[in-house]
């Protein structure tokens, strides 16, 4: 059984089309709503803040000494090794007393980001505000950050010896923080160590809320034209470096940060992704065995077929295949040749098989894109059961088959006996049964966002009953017309 957590609260003001939202983020959290309102915006800067983009922002933002807060323990830490040439922190405690500061100061300078996140220069975006409350999560920070471990270096003498050690184990709350050799800051500018010791401790306090945070954007199913490229992201970053373009920067061309992200760890999945790696860590970490499973299951029950690598080993030229099954055949196929089905659900399968740990979270912007009635079910049940096996997913939706049916799977837990209704659903799977208590719902409509799941279990929405209604009258409304002349 998952431990239950307190939600994480955010209030979010202007944002595009979305003048006031108040969201509590649950394990489980739903965005419905008509076109245009705010829905996507608002996942984008959920995961801004609590992806590492979020905390490359916030660390060189502290460096520059433009955050409004200051964080004493760091300034202290920093002084001593430099004046001692060792200092310790312990994490805990200032997870307790600072993670607070930290998250606002997020919130904070989230508004100065966003439009990069998005990679746009036009997003209504100026009047923007946020705000974070993790106070619900303190102590489960806490714990989440005792199970990280780090070891990092920042420069390295002729021996390989890092000239500034940064060392936390897992189990143990307190940071040691060294130099080796005489000197160091002869050597590397304090600024630079810095940056180096405030970045790895506020990485800890990041991660201990999500370890990771995984977008999967609308624009998917146009990535596949990406997947099996001879031209390597290094050589595309070469041709950067040494062009003779005369742009200035804003004239450049901008991928949003997470069209971004998702390409470059596809293509890092496609050179080294390492299957028998990764069944090696599944043997230590429960939760990667059961994504293992559930990227097979995925593939079985709704794909009607198989992702793989061309080659086992790791290889800059191997390819991302789809292996159909059919009439007692297997027909290998380029991903960018499936159906959009697969090149919708390929990156999922992916990240589950390669990359996905418990304590991320994922955010699918419309993950019933492409798929019948029948898969979108399947589905639903499918982000359950991850859920409940310890990741956290947020995801946007126009289906009603995604949220009729999460009705079902919240009343399902509440069952006596679950085995005994489990072949009811589709993937006959009573860890898709999922509690009320880990789930939010909201609908964005009229620049607003309410919550629309009720005590009882019923999810209160009109946005496609009142269409349902309307297309089902004018059918006999045409008739009592054509009566009428």
């Amino acid at each position: 059984m998952v431990k239950e957590e307190g939600a994480i609260r955010i209030s979010v003001r202007e944002l595009g089309a979305l003048e006031e939202a108040d969201i509590q983020l649950k394990p489980l959290t739903i965005f419905v709503g008509p076109n245009n309102s705010g829905k996507t915006y608002s996942a984008y800067l959920i995961a801004s803040l609590f992806g590492e983009y979020g905390w490359l922002q916030y660390t060189g933002a502290y460096v520059d000494g433009r955050t409004s807060k200051k964080y004493e323990p760091i300034d202290t830490t920093i002084s001593r090794l430099i004046e001692a040439g060792s200092a310790n922190i312990d994490i805990s405690a200032f997870i307790r007393n600072y993670s607070a500061d930290y998250y606002s100061g997020l919130a904070e300078l989230c508004p100065g980001w966003m439009k990069n996140y998005f990679g746009t220069t036009r997003a209504a975006l100026d009047d923007l505000s946020v705000e974070v409350n993790i106070g619900e999560r303190m102590e489960s920070l806490v714990e989440s950050s005792l199970k990280i471990a780090v070891k990092r270096k920042l420069g390295v003498d002729k021996e390989r010896k890092g000239l500034v050690n940064f060392v936390k184990e897992r189990d143990e709350s307190r940071i040691f923080i060294y130099t080796e050799g005489e000197g160091v800051q002869d050597k590397i500018p304090v600024k630079e160590i810095r940056r180096f010791v405030s970045s790895y401790i506020f990485m800890l306090v990041h991660r201990a809320l999500f370890r990771n945070v995984r977008v999967f954007g609308a624009e998917r199913t146009g990535m596949p034209l990406l997947y099996n490229p001879i031209r390597s992201r290094e050589r595309i970053d070469e041709e950067t470096l040494f062009s003779d373009s005369h742009e200035s920067e804003s004239e450049k061309f901008m991928f949003p940060y997470p069209v971004s992200s998702l390409v470059s760890t596809i293509l890092d999945i496609r050179r080294w992704g390492d299957l028998r790696e990764r069944h090696k860590y599944a043997e230590k970490e429960p939760g990667v065995k059961k994504y293992l499973e559930y990227a097979d299951l995925l593939e079985r029950e709704i794909l009607g077929g198989h992702l793989v690598l061309s080659t086992d080993d790791p290889d800059p030229f191997r390819e991302i295949l789809f292996e159909w099954e059919g009439a007692g055949r297997k027909i290998p196929l380029d991903i960018s040749v499936t159906a959009s089905m697969v090149k919708g659900l390929s990156p999922l399968i992916l990240y589950l098989r390669y990359r996905i740990s418990p304590g991320e979270l994922i955010i699918i912007d419309e993950p019933e894109m492409n798929l019948h009635p029948e898969a979108q079910a399947q589905l639903m049940e499918l982000l359950a059961m991850l859920v409940n096996c310890g990741l956290n997913v947020l995801i946007t939706t126009h289906s009603p088959y995604f949220v009729d049916h999460l009705v079902n799977l919240m009343k399902a837990s509440r069952h006596e006996n679950p085995e005994t209704i489990k072949d009811l659903f589709y993937l006959k799977d009573p860890d898709a049964f999922i509690s009320q208590e880990r789930v939010s719902v909201y609908l964005f409509e009229g620049g607003r966002a309410r919550d629309i799941l009720g005590e009882n279990g019923f999810i209160e929405w009109e946005t496609f009953s009142n269409v349902s209604e309307k297309v089902s009258r004018i059918f006999f409304e045409m008739d009592e017309v054509e009566d009428a002349v």
